[in-house]
């Protein structure tokens, strides 16, 4: 077990090794000021190759509580995931981006051996993308109808939340969350187009076409 005096944690997982912030960061760091002012602590777990990466550097270093787990191996990851889960008094388990899902509940099942109890919660964000192979549909049974009998579900959207249905997950679990973007806040100039043209050496008459992505290798 963990110190007694200790707040309880929420743990957040995520499949994150992207080199820039983009909202996702900045969404947490708010999720995890709301946790604190409700008394709980904030603990975030991350693969290995974030150590790297200078965001999370920065987080390290501004003494956020850290850990970093691979969920390559989903039975070596759930052990992980079981010792912080005790470690850290955790109440509340929550996953990003499905590869931290699987580990997550089994870790938790582990960590209820150990006297533990916490909530799972998965955030499905996005569509299934694969084809409907036996093999899938197999796969979503155990996951969603089985293993989601004991964890909870964030959808992004109604879709989102049919699909978990249709795979197998009951309704009552799953809350709908909207997806959403400021547009007041993308709209806002942080600097001067001629500014940033000059930076890019680009001439004033050219037209410009802005795109964010990243490779996940």
């Amino acid at each position: 077990g963990g110190d007694e005096s200790m707040a309880p944690a929420v743990i957040h997982a995520a499949d994150f090794l992207a080199p820039y912030t983009g909202n996702f960061l900045a969404s947490l760091r708010k999720l995890s000021a709301l946790c604190e002012r409700h008394g709980f602590r904030f603990v975030w777990v991350f693969p290995d190759g974030a150590r790297e990466i200078p965001w999370c550097a920065e987080l390290v270093a501004t003494g956020q509580k850290v850990h970093f787990v691979s969920p390559k191996h989903v039975f070596e990851c759930a052990r992980s995931l079981a010792r912080i889960v005790c470690e850290e008094e955790a109440a509340l388990v929550h996953t990003h981006f499905t590869q931290y899902d699987v580990p997550a509940w089994i870790g938790g099942q582990i960590a209820r051996l150990r006297g533990h109890n916490p909530r799972i919660v998965w955030n499905a964000s996005s569509d299934f993308g694969h084809r409907m192979t036996l093999t899938r549909r197999i796969k979503n049974l155990v996951k969603y109808r089985l293993m989601g009998r004991s964890a909870h579900v964030i959808a992004v959207s109604e879709h989102t939340k049919s699909m978990m249905v249709e795979a197998g997950m009951a309704p009552p679990a799953i809350d709908v969350v909207p997806n959403g973007i400021d547009l007041e806040r993308a709209q806002e100039k942080g600097r001067p187009r001629s500014e940033v043209l000059a930076y890019l050496n680009i001439d004033e008459g050219q037209r410009v076409a802005l795109m964010f992505g990243w490779h996940p290798t």
